[in-house]
């Protein structure tokens, strides 16, 4: 039997959510409760730590070839 328009291409994902507590437990973030609300707050300290531990080691490289480009440009300037 043919499917209904579109639900052949539609695909879903039966993805398990993120457990319960995961960005408390890592120190990343609080969970506060009002009412029947959960409200879910990232900590941007730790998270800034993270991002300067893991991404300073893929900058640097990159950081010190502008700067030397920057260096070899201008002595060629001084030269002209």
């Amino acid at each position: 039997m043919p499917s209904p328009t579109g639900s052949a291409s539609r695909k879903t994902t039966n993805a398990p959510p993120p457990p319960e507590g995961l960005l408390e437990e890592a120190g990343l973030g609080v969970t506060k409760r009002r009412g029947r609300e959960k409200l879910h707050f990232l900590s941007p300290v730790p998270i800034r730590l993270v991002h300067d531990r893991w991404v300073s080691k893929y900058a640097e490289p990159w950081a010190a070839a502008l700067s030397n480009l920057k260096t070899r440009l201008e002595n060629t300037m001084e030269k002209v």
